[in-house]
This record gives C-alpha cells, sequence and structure tokens, in this order.
C-alpha cells in the first residue's frame, strides 16, 4: 500500500507529460503552418497571432521574431494614425518600412496611397539635380572676373553662355517649386516646408548672380549712351543756334555717325543679353529691351525735324539716368555657398530620406 501511494504522484505526472507529448506536436504543426500561410499572404495580423504560439513552444526560436513583428504592427498603427489625419509624410515613412520588412498587403496599400501624395516631392527633387548638374563652373569666380573689366571687353559667347545657362537654372527650380505649391496641403510639414525655403533661396542666389550681369552691363550701357546723347545734344544745340537745321544735321551727320560706330559693342552685348534671357523663344527679345531700342534709335538716329533732338533731350537723359540708378543696385555679387547636390542634400537629411524611399517605391506609386 505504501509503494502505491508513493508512486501514484508520479504516475500522474508520466500521464500529463504524455498528454503533452501527444498534444503539443499537433498545436505546433497547426501554429507553424498558419504563420507560413500568413507570411506568404503578407498578413502581419495572421503573422503575430502564430508567433504567440510558436514562441510558447519555442521562445529561442520565435520569441525575438514575435517582438518585432509586433513593433511593425505597432508602426502599422501609427501610419493609420497619420493617414486619417492627412498628414502623408508620417503615414508614407511608417507604412514604407513596415512594408519593407514584412510585405505586408495592409501597409503595401497604404504605402501606396501616401506614396502617391508625395510624387510632387520627386518631380521637385528632379529638378533639383537637373539644376546642381547644369551649375555653372566657379560661379562666383566668374562673375568676380566680369566686374573687374569693362563690360565691352567680356567675351560674348561666354557671357551668353552664361545667362542662357542661369536662365536654364532658374527654370528648373521654378518648376521644382511649382510641382510643389500645387501640392502644397498636403505636403504641409516642417521638413518639406524647410526643403521648400532652401529651394527658393536656390533660386533666389542664382537669379541675383544672373541679375548681376544684366544689370552691369545696362549699367555700363547706358552710361555709354548717356555720354554720347550729352555730347550730340551739345553739339546739336550750338549749331541750331547759327544756322537751319537742315544745315545744322548735314554739318552733323560724321558726328552722328561716329558715335553710332563707336556704340556697337554696347548695343551687340546688350541685345545679346536680352535674348538670352528668354529660353525656347528664338529672336524673342526681353520686354525691357523695346524701351532700351528706342532711345538707342531716338539718340543715334535723329528724326526731322532736327530741331526737336535738344529739346527731347531732357526726356531722354531722365530716362538714361533712372536706368542706370536701377541698374546700380544690383551690383553686388551673391555668393551661393551651396554648388553641388551633396552639400544641399546634407541640409535636408529627412527629406533625403525620404527621396530615397520614394525613389525605390517608384514602381509602386
Amino acid at each position: 500500500m505504501y509503494k502505491l501511494k508513493k508512486s501514484l504522484p508520479q504516475s500522474i505526472l508520466s500521464l500529463a507529460l504524455l498528454c503533452l507529448v501527444s498534444c503539443s506536436p499537433a498545436e505546433y504543426n497547426t501554429a507553424l503552418n498558419s504563420y507560413n500561410n500568413a507570411i506568404k499572404q503578407h498578413n502581419l495580423s495572421s503573422t503575430i497571432d502564430s508567433l504567440k504560439i510558436l514562441a510558447k513552444f519555442k521562445p529561442d526560436e520565435y520569441k525575438n521574431e514575435l517582438i518585432e513583428t509586433i513593433k511593425l504592427n505597432e508602426t502599422l498603427t501609427k501610419a493609420k494614425k497619420y493617414m486619417a489625419s492627412k498628414n502623408y509624410y508620417q503615414a508614407y515613412l511608417n507604412s514604407h518600412n513596415v512594408y519593407r520588412q514584412s510585405l505586408d498587403s495592409e501597409s503595401k496599400a497604404l504605402l501606396i496611397s501616401s506614396g502617391k501624395k508625395l510624387t510632387s516631392i520627386i518631380k521637385a527633387q528632379n529638378n533639383i539635380e537637373l539644376f546642381f548638374e547644369n551649375y555653372p563652373k566657379d560661379l562666383s569666380k566668374v562673375l568676380k572676373n566680369l566686374t573687374m573689366s569693362p563690360v565691352i571687353s567680356w567675351n560674348l559667347i561666354e557671357v551668353n553662355q552664361l545667362v542662357s545657362q542661369l536662365s536654364k537654372n532658374r527654370q528648373v527650380l521654378k518648376s521644382a517649386l511649382f510641382s510643389l505649391e500645387n501640392n502644397s496641403q498636403d505636403l504641409n510639414v516642417p521638413e518639406i516646408r524647410s526643403w521648400t525655403k532652401g529651394i527658393e533661396t536656390l533660386l533666389t542666389n542664382i537669379t541675383l548672380s544672373q541679375n548681376f550681369i544684366v544689370n552691369r552691363a545696362r549699367y555700363q550701357s547706358a552710361i555709354a549712351l548717356l555720354d554720347t546723347h550729352k555730347l550730340l545734344t551739345k553739339e546739336s544745340t550750338k549749331l541750331l543756334s547759327y544756322v537751319h537745321e537742315k544745315i545744322a544735321i548735314k554739318t552733323l551727320t560724321p558726328t552722328f555717325y561716329k558715335a553710332e560706330s563707336n556704340y556697337p559693342p554696347y548695343q551687340v552685348l546688350i541685345e545679346n543679353i536680352s535674348l538670352a534671357l528668354l529660353l525656347n523663344r528664338s529672336d524673342i527679345h526681353s520686354a525691357w529691351y523695346t524701351n532700351w531700342q528706342t532711345l538707342e534709335s531716338n539718340i543715334l538716329l535723329p528724326k526731322m525735324p532736327f530741331s526737336n533732338y535738344p529739346k527731347d533731350a531732357k526726356s531722354i537723359d531722365l530716362q538714361l539716368n533712372q536706368l542706370i540708378i536701377e541698374n546700380t543696385s544690383s551690383l553686388t555679387i551673391q555668393d551661393n555657398n551651396v554648388t553641388t547636390l551633396t552639400e544641399f542634400s546634407r541640409q535636408y537629411p529627412q527629406v533625403n530620406t525620404l527621396v530615397k524611399k520614394l525613389k525605390r517605391d517608384k514602381a509602386l506609386i
């Protein structure tokens, strides 16, 4: 009897172990099959349910994976909340992280819907990359060299190419900003707002660089034109006080011819710069050029009655002096410290990360 009582607990334990051995493999195998199906179906929630069971049997093998999968699910929950609040930036980042680690179908759908709201980021980035690819080499140095020589000694071909290049750069930055402005409500987050301001700064600096060239050319050309006009007005006034206007204009023809012959270096420079400012529009001048051309004509090619030439002098001088004043204000070179894509991207690490992820998901969105 004593032996029977002593062996009873052991019998119960053996029976329990036998039951566990007989039941565990079936439950484990069911959970394992569910896990494999969840992975194939890219279902994060079902994967977690299966892992909870598997981790009970083999914690060393499945516990860490369970923890990481739960974290991914929490990230997916965050992505849903961000999407509901129309924070597409954070919704995309979180859903991207989940999808790229799990291929979860729900995170994929969220990635696509939020990513589509951010496609203007890629368009803007493409334009920024194009901007830096075509950024003039040693721009600051070139501009400084231009300040050290009179405009009529500039290399006309090089200056035209530079002005055209700056025009293209301005255009691509405007396109970048246009893409962002059209989706400003969807992109209203601090990181993207800061990035947009950075693009605006690039546009401001490149515009100032171009304006420097244009304004310096017009400044010196206006001074040359004013000096010529004063000389011709003085000679005309003096001669008209003694002789008839027909005799006066005949007498002064060589003087006007000489003035006209000396002015072409300025005239050609201004004409070429005006054309270079406008892209893809052959033989179309800038808006200001028509008025400039009229001034040149009125000064160098006097019309009848010639007696009006001195009378119109005051009005023309006022216009020229106004041009000189307007083009004096922008003669300071604006250095742009950011001259490479790497430098620019380094200033906006969050957007740089976003761009890389968007490019990776380009086929999906």
